[in-house]
């Protein structure tokens, strides 16, 4: 089916937790030459499953439970090395999980692996050129950074909440540029920070001058362009790197998440009614294609988008 956003969109469709540990390499995902990546989530016992696509036409649709172990699983990204790193923000069992599709390897980063008293909970992961981590603590109000899965080099940015400089109210996701400046969506406060590194240099703040803004996932281009969804207005904005000029197109449903393909295509997830991936070939075409999942298996809440 086809839909159109705001200039012109399209959307085609079709119609016990188990414990993750640093163990030996198992079998190989069923994921493994797969390109586009979700988390759905599986009604009748809260589980979830990883899915991969070929386009989002739904050709090559696979799914993988990683042996029952995921429960709130979101925001999937691919390392220099093509191992999936994601979040895992549930309260029982915040961390970040490092997926290696190839050998079924997974490895974890836990809230208690972190310096004690220094990390609260981990929503959202992003990886800068240096294959460094970066993560979103929104329950202490902070990002932070860790050089890998081990804690090494543990750095953090924010305080809050709070409406200041330096400070952070609700931060929901992080996106690192090629320039290695660091994107914060922060919808507590309306507006999406950009600084120079951890230290918190270079704070500039990106809002729509007081108009509502519910800024969600963020994703940057290669001129350092910053991309954000608005989850409330059904929108995605692009920003200058200049914070001189900013886009807009109006979206089909709930945006969660973006992400940029190397062929410089937009993806999305959306939440709530959509329950659905979207594809658009570039901003300026403004053109969204999305897919559902199978007629017999539909999306339910996909969770955050990567591609390869």
């Amino acid at each position: 089916m086809k839909f159109l956003v705001g200039v012109a969109l399209v959307a085609a469709g079709c119609g016990g937790r188990a414990v993750i540990d640093d163990g030996p390499s198992g079998a190989p995902s069923p994921l493994a030459s797969r390109g586009i990546f979700t988390f759905s989530s599986i009604v009748f016992n809260g589980q979830q499953w990883l899915i991969g696509l070929d386009d989002l036409e739904g050709t090559g649709y696979t799914t993988d439970n990683v042996d029952g172990a995921l429960h709130g699983a979101c925001d999937p990204v691919f390392d220099a090395q093509g191992r999936l790193l994601f979040a895992e923000g549930v309260a029982e069992a915040s961390r970040l999980v490092r997926y290696d599709l190839e050998t079924g390897r997974v490895e974890p980063f836990e809230v208690g692996d972190a310096p004690a008293g220094l990390l609260a909970s981990i929503e959202a992961v992003a990886l800068d050129a240096q294959g460094r981590i970066y993560g979103v603590d929104s329950a202490a109000h902070q990002v932070f950074r860790i050089d890998d899965l081990d804690g090494s080099g543990f750095v953090a940015l924010g305080s809050g909440p709070g409406s200041g400089t330096f400070e952070l109210d609700t931060p929901v996701d992080v996106a690192v540029g090629a320039d290695g400046k660091i994107v914060i969506s922060d919808p507590g406060n309306a507006r999406v920070v950009q600084v120079d590194d951890m230290s918190g240099a270079g704070w500039t703040v990106y809002d729509l001058d007081g108009e509502p803004f519910d800024p969600w996932g963020v994703a940057v281009d290669v001129s350092g362009a910053i991309y954000v969804v608005d989850f409330d207005a059904f929108a995605l904005y692009r920003f200058d790197p200049s914070n001189e000029a900013r886009d807009r197109v109006g979206l089909p449903g709930q945006p969660q998440h973006a992400a940029l393909g190397a062929d410089g295509r937009i993806y999305v997830s959306f939440l709530n009614g959509s329950h659905a991936l979207g594809v658009m070939d570039g901003f300026a075409a403004a053109t969204l294609t999305t897919y559902t999942g199978p007629d017999d298996e539909p999306f339910i809440n996909p969770c955050g988008i990567a591609v390869r």
